[in-house]
């Protein structure tokens, strides 16, 4: 899906934060972005501002940025303020006059540091905000100026207001049908009336040990959100279906389990949107300390990754981009010129089709005083500006190509089920266990990511309408519940020749608790994997990490040794040792299970089957969350060696490597190939690297070189040697002589 007919790289302009700042200035400014290579602003209009009397409507001060925004021939990125509430767009004080409980009601607690924020759920609420827009869209639907519509930023809402609870019995009317059923299902007779839920709130039914109240609640919080966004999406495309509409969450909701608790499913918000868009900080996942890309470049990637498979067909776009450290009390995530550089392009190697920087002028005020920015104090640009200005001339150069450009199809996939993190969230009983599938999944992403092996985020649903044709393996780190349906979507995968692989646990519950798995894997798959569980044993790593992100040295008490020479184990020897971690299974091998590998005290640890044409591994403990914390050599063997096991072909090869990490994409372009290098290391990075071409008839064009490097073909591969400084990116064309 194509939105934009230049690559958006821009920058964020808050003028209404900083009132010093003269109308001679914004002129300033906007000429100087221009000069920058930057091409659009971010600018935002205020429900409050636009609407002080209700039914009339000023936009003369947004007229005036646009204007000024059109004289230096740039677009705009136009944030609604409407959603937000609190500090960046408080409703009309009108609205709250007349009605004094539009405010969120048991909602996530900011503090003092914001301004209450209001409930979109509220009928005159939505019923404004619905005005608002379709009057912004009406106002600005001829205005070629405008990029596009950033309907919701950061969007994060929790309430239990009646109004908010009207709308779950709604959701759990489609769900159950009757209120007899939901007794059922729910197991609480106490409740007799769909208004009971209403006037109780959702902690009616609540007995413990019964989870699926619990369940559904929180998995109402998720399409609410993705429900507000698209009721908002269609009243702006009613007046105006031209320009795009934009929503953006903080980050990725694989990569931790904030999203989630606020109520943010990326999934759901894509598909009510025409363009996915994320708040990028890197410094956010790991404390907000010093950028560390030799050690979370990865990360970074996985973040890209989850987002470009949220958003599937519709076009990533990093809607706030890092530019400096967070404010003058927390100094220590700052971003250096080179680094901005690099951040940038690992945005559009990994899919993002479009960048707005935050931001252009540091804050001189509030929360983020003398954070971010490109430029001093006074508007005159860094060095960090000078950084941006050589992206954005590249981007300009060749804009065509990096806008039309997709990644080479991944092979391998990785299962994200979000209600796993609910469970752990909300079920454990031990805060924080949130961790254990975060890092099981970042330690398969991990091992993969090192090994070249580009891979997709995959949900549930996705295997149920039958999108895991075209993989050829299926990753299932932590995969702690799953639907019936999903699982028998998995013996036609492996029948049909694809690979599984999956680590403990595996399949506990279906996601709602409904039915109990009296075996386990559940929901039949012990005949898949050919193992059962008839106990388990904790590590003494299970308490959950606040670090999950940062190698230990302590270990888990947990060893495997591989005890046999199998297909899929073709990186591993006989006799290998490494670590398991948080889990220990006991396993009883079914008829047609092979053993591979045992624990210390002898018992099956690593079994695999053929399945039809396919076949699948099943670890009895969590191997992914074990790389992430000890980061041994040879549980990243066994993971990358699941793939060539799986037949998964690499798009590129690194052949010799001095220096490093180094961040490795391949992209199609017109029947070209488009490889992005980045040097995540300190030092400079010395690569003989390798593509695929069908023949010799090939050659290599760096593009920020603006030159043709010399080419050896060796039986099927194009290889070149490259060069590439600490921070440092190579973009290369492989294209027909």
């Amino acid at each position: 899906m194509k939105c934009f007919k230049t690559f958006p790289f821009g920058v964020t302009y808050q003028h209404w934060r900083d009132p010093s700042i003269t109308r001679d200035e914004w002129d300033r400014d906007f000429r100087t972005i221009s000069e920058y290579k930057l091409n659009h602003v971010w600018l935002a209009v205020h429900w409050a501002k636009v609407e002080k009397t209700p039914g009339r409507y000023d936009f003369s001060e947004i007229d005036y940025m646009v204007e000024l925004a059109k004289k230096y021939g740039l677009k705009v990125h136009l944030v609604l303020e409407g959603y937000r509430g609190g500090e960046e767009g408080p409703p009309p004080t009108w609205l709250l006059r007349k009605h004094r409980d539009v405010y969120v009601e048991e909602g996530i607690d900011w503090g003092e540091t914001e301004a209450k924020r209001i409930c979109p759920n509220h009928p005159a609420v939505k019923e404004g905000i619905r005005r608002f827009f379709e009057a912004v869209a009406e106002h600005f639907r001829d205005e070629d100026a405008i990029l596009l519509y950033n309907i919701y930023w950061e969007p994060n809402f929790m309430c239990r207001c009646k109004y908010t609870m009207m709308e779950y019995v709604k959701w759990l009317k489609r769900k159950y049908g009757t209120i007899e059923r939901l007794r059922e299902v729910w197991m609480s007779p106490n409740i007799e009336d769909w208004e009971d839920i209403v006037e109780f709130k959702h902690r009616i039914g609540l007995g413990f040990p019964y989870a699926t109240p619990i369940l559904d609640w929180r998995a109402f919080c998720l399409y609410n959100v993705a429900n507000i966004i698209r009721e908002g999406a269609e009243a702006l495309k009613s007046k105006d279906p031209n320009h795009p509409v934009l929503c953006h969450p903080v980050l990725s909701m694989v990569n931790s389990g904030y999203s989630v608790s606020v109520g943010v499913d990326d999934w759901l918000i894509a598909r009510s949107v025409d363009v996915l868009g994320t708040s990028f900080y890197p410094t956010i996942p790991t404390g907000r300390g010093p950028l560390k890309p030799a050690v979370d470049g990865w990360l970074w990637a996985e973040i890209l990754d989850s987002l470009r498979s949220a958003a599937g067909e519709k076009p990533l776009f990093i809607a706030e981009l890092q530019t400096h450290y967070r404010s003058r009390y927390h100094p220590l995530d700052r971003v250096s010129p080179s680094q901005l550089q690099m951040l940038c392009w690992l945005c559009i190697a990994h899919g993002a089709k479009g960048i707005t920087m935050w931001k252009w002028r540091p804050f001189l005020r509030g929360l983020q005083l003398s954070g971010r920015g490109l430029t001093l104090y006074d508007g005159t640009p860094t060095e960090r500006a000078e950084a941006a200005k050589k992206v954005g001339e590249v981007l300009e150069k060749y804009s065509d190509m990096f806008l039309e450009m997709s990644p080479v199809k991944a092979e391998a996939a990785i299962l994200f089920n979000p209600m796993a993190y609910i469970k752990l969230l909300h079920l454990s009983q031990k805060p924080g266990s949130v961790e254990y599938c975060v890092s099981d999944i970042g330690g398969f992403y991990k091992a993969l990511w090192e090994n070249h092996i580009p891979v997709d985020f995959i949900r549930p649903e996705d295997i149920e309408v039958g999108r895991l044709k075209g993989y050829k393996l299926l990753y299932m780190p932590f995969t702690i519940c799953l639907d019936k349906s999903v699982a028998e979507k998995l013996f036609e995968f492996a029948r049909n020749g694809g690979f599984i692989v999956a680590d403990s646990p595996c399949v506990v519950t279906d996601d709602f608790e409904v039915e109990c798995y009296k075996v386990m894997p559940g929901a039949g798959l012990d005949k898949l994997f050919r193992c059962r569980e008839v106990d388990l044993y904790a590590g003494l790593d299970s308490a959950p990490d606040p670090t999950p992100y940062r190698k230990k040295q302590a270990g888990s008490g947990i060893r495997i040794r591989t005890t046999v020479t199998h297909p899929a184990l073709p990186n591993t020897e006989i006799g290998s040792t490494f670590s398991g971690s948080l889990y220990k299974e006991k396993l009883e091998v079914l008829p047609e299970g092979e053993v591979l590998g045992v624990f210390e005290d002898g018992s099956p640890a690593v079994i695999a089957s053929s399945h039809g044409k396919g076949g699948v591994v099943f670890i009895g403990t969590c191997i992914g969350r074990s790389y992430l914390r000890y980061g041994e050599e040879g549980v990243r063997r066994l993971i990358a060696g699941f793939a060539k096991w799986a037949g998964v072909v690499k798009p590129v090869k690194l052949l010799e490597l001095r220096g490093g990490p180094i961040d490795l994409t391949v992209h199609n372009y017109a029947g070209d190939k488009i490889l992005f290098a980045i040097n995540l290391g300190t030092q400079t990075l010395v690569a003989k690297l390798g593509v695929r071409t069908p023949n010799e008839a090939f050659r290599c064009l760096s593009l920020l070189e603006d030159k043709e490097i010399p080419v050896e073909y060796e039986v099927g591969i194009l290889t070149f040697r490259t060069c590439i400084p600490p921070n440092g990116i190579g973009i290369y064309r492989i294209a027909r002589r």
